[in-house]
This record gives C-alpha cells, structure tokens and sequence, in this order.
C-alpha cells in the first residue's frame, strides 16, 4: 500500500474519533452545568483546558462561557480541533482514498460532513441548545465506525484505520480525566455526593456507565479510574484501545524497512505494558494529572514514530499540516 493513501486512512479514522470525542466533551459538560449550576464558567474553562487549546480560544473570545466554548469547540472552522473541522478533514482524506474504503463508509462520512456544514452555517440555534447537533453526530459517528467494520476487509488498510481510531481515542479519554483534574480537587474538600456526580458523568462520557455498574455498583473515585484505565475487557478504557492498537499496529503486512519489531511497535508495546502491569495506587501517587501529561507524551511519540516508520517520505512529510493534537 502506498504511503500516502495509509496516512489518508489512519488521518481520516482519527479526525471521525476526535470529532465523536468532542461531541462527548461538550455533552458531559452541557450535562454538569445543569447538575452544579454553580461556577459554570469554571466548568467550561475545564473543557477548553483539557484540550490543552486555551491560548488559541483566548484569541477568540475574551471569557470561558458556556456559548462561546460550544461556538470554539464544535463549531468554528479555524480551529482544527472542533467538530467541523474534524468532519471536514476526515471527508478530505476520505475522497483521496475512494479506491480504497466501501461505498458505504464514504456515504456515511460524506452525510456526516453535509450535516455539519449545515450546521456550521447556522450554529446560534444549537449553541443555545445543542442536544438535537449532539444526538445527530453520536449516531453519525457510530454509523461510520459500523460501516467501516462490516463493510471493509480486515486487512491493511482496516489495520491502518484502527490504529488511527484507537490512539485517537486513548488520547482523548484521558484528557477527558483531565477535566476532573481541573473541575475538582484531588482530594480533600468535595462532597461525597458532587463526587460521586462527576465520576458517573465521566463514565457516562465514554458510555461506561452502565458496564461500570454492572460490575462495581456504586461509583467510587478509585474504582471508576481504575475502570476507565487498567479495565482489560471495555471496549473504551485506556488498557483496552492500547492493546487493540498494538494488535492491529503487529497485523500490518507491510512491516517497513525497520523490520519485524519496528520503533512504533517498540514504543507501543511499552506503553501497553505500563498498562497492563499499572496501578491506581501508582496514578494517584504521582497525581492524575501528572499521570496524564506522561501518558500524552508517550502516545505522542507512537504518533510520531508511525509516522516516521509508515509515512514519511524522504524529503517531506505527507502528514505535516494534519496534527495529532
């Protein structure tokens, strides 16, 4: 397969997952502000700081408030991180690798990107309300991620796509944490019940709700992070999607020239085996937000060493103006 038409699927899968994250981003927080109606502008800043985004949303607007966060985060086509953007960028790749993906998993896409452009063009409507634009995407990106696995092969370009989707994802629930590590202490001066509250609705975020319960009950701080990171069976905990990552990065036919264990399925299976033999002792001993920083920092650098094994051409880079953060 050819360099650029792998990075324009493991681009393209990355762009449908960040864009679904951040639906999931602004709909937990839409959902806290009306359950702690208090200090909502802190709230909101949480969200925009958990991107690591704030200095570019500052360039827009002059305070953290609920309509300008939504505007910055789903709706506005200079940042290249909000949901149109990931939308649009997604259906830019897409149509450069037609030959390549189903009929269905284009058709998806593109209705995807026609509904976002919609709404892009008129977004006062569902800044004040953005349940409807939040359903909407939810099912668009579930339906995407549908037709990419029953409709394509599981070959390589499928394995492309998955690493993509994956990586895209562990990244994002763990900024997801981070908007904990901002809203509320660590420890100390918290109402059981308010914390009870954020967990669950952090869970709710990743749809872990209700298979948390199933197997612990009532949410607690260490169990939930536990769940959400070391979990070896849910499909969404960071364990999880960084195994089924490496699995698919180890499927690749096409190894590179850097042989059989090349320096992304290196740098990989370490950060997969500080999972597999991690613990929430030593999370909340180093701090969770701290943790998280190092664990951004090592999915950055398989990023980058996916790159530099599968993509990169000699001279020039095919991914530079795409970026993973």
């Amino acid at each position: 397969m050819l360099s650029r038409v792998a990075d324009a699927l493991y681009w393209m899968s990355r762009y449908i997952e960040r864009a679904d994250n951040m639906t999931r981003f602004v709909n937990v927080t839409e959902h806290l502000t009306l359950d702690m109606p208090g200090a909502r502008d802190r709230q909101w800043r949480a969200l925009v700081a958990a991107t690591g985004d704030d200095d570019e949303y500052l360039e827009r607007h002059q305070s953290f408030d609920r309509d300008g966060v939504i505007r910055f985060l789903a709706f506005d086509g200079d940042y290249r991180s909000s949901i149109w953007s990931c939308v649009r960028s997604a259906r830019e790749n897409a149509r450069g690798v037609r030959e390549v993906i189903s009929a269905d998993v284009w058709t998806q896409i593109n209705k995807t990107y026609l509904f976002a452009q919609r709404s892009a063009r008129n977004p006062d409507p569902l800044v004040q309300d953005p349940e409807p634009f939040i359903e909407r995407m939810e099912q668009s990106c579930y339906a995407i991620l549908g037709a990419v696995r029953l409709t394509m092969s599981h070959e390589d370009p499928w394995r492309f796509m998955q690493v993509g989707r994956l990586l895209e994802r562990a990244d994002k629930a763990s900024r997801i944490l981070d908007v904990k590590y901002f809203l509320l202490p660590e420890s100390g001066g918290v109402d059981a019940a308010v914390e009870e509250l954020q967990w669950s609705a952090l869970l709710q975020n990743v749809s872990a709700l209700e298979m948390y319960r199933q197997r612990h009950g009532s949410v607690t701080p260490r169990k939930a992070l536990r769940f959400l990171l070391f979990d070896a069976t849910f499909p969404r905990s960071i364990r999880f999607t960084i195994e089924t990552a490496e699995a698919a990065l180890r499927g690749l036919e096409h190894r590179s020239v850097h042989g059989p264990l090349n320096p992304a399925e290196r740098k990989l299976g370490k950060l997969r085996a500080s999972l597999e033999f991690g613990s929430v002792d030593e999370v909340l001993e180093l701090g969770l937000h701290d943790w998280v920083d190092g664990f951004q920092r090592e999915l950055n650098e398989v990023g980058g060493a996916i790159q530099d094994v599968f993509f990169a051409l000699p001279e020039q880079s095919q991914s530079q103006s795409q970026s993973q953060s």
